[in-house]
């Protein structure tokens, strides 16, 4: 889910791939949780949204951004992605 999430190009203005495609930034947090993850996911809370990112394994790239990565999820490249 949350790889087609970042992969939609028509909601880059929430999420969108970095410009390098291995990681992916949310850009408006609070239109992000209020807007998107309820259309991806059954909640609108972006802190569990993280927490489930830290469990599986993605980390913040930068400390002044919603920017997150794992060694896994790159854009054009699916056929990384686990079950």
């Amino acid at each position: 889910k949350t790889y087609d999430m970042v992969d939609d190009p028509s909601i880059n203005d929430y999420v969108s791939w970095s410009a390098s495609g291995v990681s992916f930034i949310i850009w408006k947090p609070s239109e992000f949780a209020r807007d998107m993850l309820p259309k991806y996911f059954k909640h609108s809370n972006l802190s569990s949204f993280v927490r489930q990112l830290n469990i599986y394994g993605f980390r913040k790239t930068h400390p002044d951004m919603w920017e997150f990565a794992h060694e896994s999820f790159v854009r054009g490249r699916r056929d990384l992605l686990r079950d």
